[in-house]
Order: structure tokens, then C-alpha cells, then sequence
């Protein structure tokens, strides 16, 4: 009879070689490594400033050194959003009915846009002849299914528009989970599941989230299941059009570009670095504006950075300008409006022929600003107004 020697530990010699050998499958010993912080240099003693990392410029354009310098702005960006708020509110502070109320709108005015982008509800012949060169997505035949109320048994096929819900209250939405939430007006907020087992079947791709508002072509039996034959996924709106006689105008008119183009600066905070707030990035980027003169600085957020190790301590002061140095504390409002909107505000009084535009974005970081989302503008901070625009985050 064989024998083998057993350690205390219970195990046996050879598998304590074994263990301890240096074979692929042997444990490695962790080796101890010390990690050394990184130091960069400070602001000012940085190198290569104002130096061009990267250009792109496959046409060969000729760098534009100055932007629009005259008596008049060549270029003017407005905020003309289309939005369903026509009052003052206040973010968070809505009903539950109102909340029920602009869901429903959007889903009404979502539906009927996809009801005229794919014909829905309209004869076979009118349908075939409208949709001619806008086939829609995942099908060839350009017939649509009569629409039909969420909800409603049926042994044809019909179609039924609808808001993407998902039937787990937890958990990401899946393909055995997708519910059909009809309008309020058109089907009561009923409610139906959808069975994406034949569009799996025939490996037609189709892509849901909750929230989508889509068309589902199917049929629907029992009044409970909607076996989608074919998902119709929203329509884009029509893009926007100009006229080549006003683009020609705009360029070469005197009140416009007169010939020349336009330059435009985008930048991203923070404005200041992470040891102080004297934001001399920023101070330096309006000497760079008041050198080049561009006809548009896009400047985003964020201004009042979270991030920053002074803000997040609650260090927002100012100081006195009566006579000992002493400073107070303020808000992060009062803090933007003297430290970042203030210098906006000296460089047009320093140069009031200044034509640049600043458009001002907003970031879920700002501490001055709302952080929800979608984000609302900031308020017009410079005196008069007119030269900033304010959009949302």
C-alpha cells in the first residue's frame, strides 16, 4: 500500500510543491507598488501658451485673423425654441395633473405626426400613392393598417399608437416587457402588452425605450396582447430651409457678412483653476476676444464649478470695497454676478464698439444654476442686456 505525507495543515507534501512551484497556474505574490502623484505645473508657469494643437482645415482656407470689427453686429443667434411653456414656473413644483396633462399633449401631437408621416388611417390607394419615395422602416409595403384604439380586440391587423412603457417597476425594459400606453382622448390610458416574438422570428431590427412613442402594426386578439408585426418608430421633423437668394444676401450683403466669414470661439469651463478663484483662464480668454474680435463666443459651463475645492468648502467670498480688505460671504448667484458676469460687463465698457456676441450655457455642475434637467437658462446677468444669450443647459 502507497503512503504520503500529510502536514499539519491537512494537505500533502506534493501538493504543497505544487503550490508552490512557479507554474502558470501558481498564485503570483502581489508585488508592492508605490503610486507617485503627478505634478503639473501651475497657471502661470505653464509652457507653449496660445500654442494650435490641432487644426482642420481639408479645404485650405485661409486663417481668419479678426472677426467682424465695425458699427454693426454681422451675426446674431436667437433662442427661438419651440416649447409648450407659456408662463413663469418653477422647477419640480408641477402637479401630478399637470405632469399628466403634458404627457398626454405630447403623446397626441407625436401621434398625429405619425400618423401623417405613415399614412395612418388613410385609404390603401391614398397611402401607397403618399408614401412614394418614404418607404417606412422595416417593411416594403408601404399599406398601413387602419388605425384602432390601444386596447380594442381585433382579428385584422390594425394599428395603434402609443407610448413605450415599461412593466417592470425596476430593471432595465426587455423584449418580454414592452407595454403599449394609449392617449387619454383616444383610447382612455389604456394600457396593452406587446408581443415582439414574430418581429424576433423574422429578425427584423427594431430599437424601444420607455417613453418612445411609436406606431405598432399587429393584431390584437384578446383585447390584453398586441402581437406587433411591424413597429413604426417616430418621424423627424422636417429639416429646417433657406433659400439660396437669402444665404447669397447674408454673405455678400454689407449689412451682413459683406463677403467675409464668420469666426466663432467655443470653450468649456471651469474658468479657474482648482487652488483659487481669480479665474484667470477667463481673464485671459477676454484678452484673447478683445484681440481677435469674433463675431460669436460660445462659452459653457461649468462657471461656479462644485467640483471646485473652494466651493465645495463653502469659500464664496468677496471682498469690501469700502477700506480694510475684509471680506463676506455670499451666494453662488451673487458670487457669478461679480465675479464672472462682472468681467463681461468691464469688457464691452472698455470697448464699446465690441460687436462679439456671448452665448452662455449652463452645466449640471454650475452651483448657480439649476441642476435638473433639461437645464434652464441662466437670467441675464450684464446691464441692458441685448449682447448675451442666455440658452439652456
Amino acid at each position: 500500500s502507497s503512503s504520503k505525507q500529510v502536514r499539519r495543515d491537512g494537505r500533502s507534501a506534493v501538493d504543497a510543491v505544487a503550490r508552490e512551484s512557479t507554474s502558470p497556474t501558481a498564485p503570483i505574490p502581489a508585488m508592492a507598488t508605490k503610486r507617485v502623484a503627478a505634478t503639473m505645473p501651475k497657471y502661470n508657469e505653464r509652457t507653449d501658451v496660445g500654442k494650435v494643437i490641432v487644426s482642420y482645415n481639408p479645404h485650405k482656407l485661409e486663417e481668419i485673423s479678426q472677426g467682424g470689427g465695425g458699427k454693426s453686429r454681422r451675426c446674431t443667434i436667437h433662442s427661438n425654441f419651440n416649447t409648450n411653456v407659456s408662463q413663469p414656473y418653477r422647477h419640480m413644483f408641477t402637479t401630478l395633473d399637470e405632469r399628466s396633462k403634458a404627457l398626454d399633449h405630447h403623446l397626441v401631437t407625436m401621434g398625429e405626426q405619425i400618423a401623417d408621416r405613415y399614412n395612418i388611417g388613410k385609404s390603401s390607394s391614398s397611402a401607397a400613392e403618399a408614401a412614394a419615395g418614404q418607404e417606412p422602416p422595416h417593411s416594403s409595403d408601404t399599406t398601413i393598417a387602419p388605425l384602432e384604439s390601444v386596447g380594442i380586440p381585433c382579428q385584422e391587423l390594425v394599428c395603434c399608437i402609443g407610448r413605450v412603457c415599461n412593466e417592470a417597476h425596476e430593471g432595465r425594459i426587455n423584449a418580454t416587457s414592452v407595454v403599449l400606453e394609449g392617449s387619454r382622448h383616444g383610447s382612455g390610458g389604456a394600457r396593452v402588452n406587446v408581443d415582439l416574438s414574430l418581429l424576433q422570428d423574422q429578425k427584423t431590427s427594431y430599437s424601444l425605450f420607455p417613453g418612445q412613442i411609436v406606431a405598432v402594426e399587429g393584431i390584437n386578439t384578446s383585447g390584453r396582447k398586441l402581437v406587433a408585426h411591424r413597429i413604426c418608430e417616430g418621424a423627424a421633423h422636417v429639416p429646417n430651409q433657406t433659400f439660396i437668394s437669402d444665404l447669397m444676401r447674408y454673405h455678400h450683403d454689407d449689412d451682413f457678412q459683406g463677403g467675409k466669414p464668420l469666426k466663432i470661439i467655443t470653450t468649456c469651463g471651469p474658468y479657474t483653476t482648482s487652488d483659487n478663484m481669480t479665474f484667470e483662464p477667463l481673464l485671459d480668454l477676454l484678452h484673447v476676444i478683445q484681440t481677435d474680435k469674433p463675431d460669436v463666443i460660445v462659452l459653457c459651463g461649468p462657471f461656479v464649478d462644485l467640483k471646485q475645492e473652494l466651493i465645495q468648502s463653502g469659500n464664496t467670498t468677496l471682498e469690501v470695497e469700502e477700506d480694510d480688505g475684509s471680506t463676506i460671504t455670499v451666494s453662488y448667484e451673487m458670487f457669478f454676478a461679480n465675479k464672472v458676469a462682472a468681467m463681461i460687463e468691464d469688457l464691452y465698457e472698455s470697448d464699446p464698439e465690441l460687436q462679439t456676441q456671448f452665448v452662455m450655457m449652463p452645466s449640471l455642475d454650475d452651483a448657480n444654476a439649476e441642476f435638473v434637467y433639461p437645464q434652464a437658462p441662466f437670467e441675464d446677468r450684464v446691464k441692458g442686456g441685448g449682447k448675451v444669450l442666455q440658452l439652456p443647459g
